[in-house]
């Protein structure tokens, strides 16, 4: 695993790349695996970190993108608004992953959906065009987004098979992925955020989580959902 020191700057402070607090700390992606050595450091030192609040909002539907980003900690929701006006959760980006990688080579380079910080979280951007440069000086770096485009073709193919199952289905598959995200934590989502995640109603989400209450494998407090049994409610998303 590779290390760096790493100066985090809060989202918002205009013109400043680097804050005054800087720790070693390794770059928590698989992705940066399949890049030899010399081209890994190369990226590596053309990262820029940032700090987001809960509730922050890195990009909106639509925005021009500009950067690729890589999560170091905290976790986000990625949204897109479907034709009837329904907020749509498309997943929960959790550390080690990334998003973002159209910007690094569609021409409109446009956002697509909205990506929000759903507790404090720190990313590591890589822009377009240090990209660009990496690409002059490293050919091999090509591998790199090969691998993070056919990561985004397996997610969509993923979520339009899990669109046909019934509403009650995805939101205990979208428990499953969440708690696995969060392991051992409370997954800090409200009932409409869960109906998001699962593109299904506020009443539906309410009759899974209190089936899963009966079942003692979930406990439900203000804004929290407690997952006491991981296995049970993977069994339940496989049913």
């Amino acid at each position: 695993m590779t290390y760096v020191t790493l100066g985090f700057v809060s989202a918002g402070q205009a013109g400043v790349l680097f804050g005054s607090v800087s720790t070693a700390a390794p770059i928590r992606s698989p992705l940066l695996d399949e890049l030899d050595e010399q081209v890994r450091d190369a990226l590596i030192t053309r990262l820029r970190p940032r700090r987001y609040k809960r509730g922050q909002v890195v990009f909106n539907d639509g925005d021009i993108g500009e950067c690729l980003y890589f999560v170091q900690s905290g976790r986000l929701d990625m949204q897109v608004t479907t034709t009837d006006g329904r907020a749509m959760t498309l997943r929960v980006v959790q550390p080690g992953e990334f998003f973002g990688e159209l910007a690094l080579v569609h021409p409109d380079r446009l956002c697509i959906g909205r990506v929000c910080a759903l507790e404090p979280t720190e990313l590591l951007l890589l822009h377009r065009h240090d990209f660009e440069q990496l690409r002059e000086g490293h050919p091999g770096i090509d591998r790199f987004l090969v691998v993070a485009l056919a990561d985004r073709v397996i997610r969509t193919s993923k979520l339009v098979v899990e669109m046909l199952l019934r509403p009650e289905d995805r939101v205990w598959r979208s428990l499953s992925t969440l708690s696995s995200a969060y392991q051992s934590e409370a997954i800090r989502m409200t009932q409409d955020d869960l109906a998001h995640a699962a593109g299904t109603v506020r009443q539906t989400v309410n009759r899974v989580l209190q089936e899963g209450v009966r079942r003692h494998i979930l406990v439900l407090e203000r804004g929290l959902i407690q997952v006491l049994d991981r296995d049970a409610v993977d069994a339940m998303a496989r049913h």
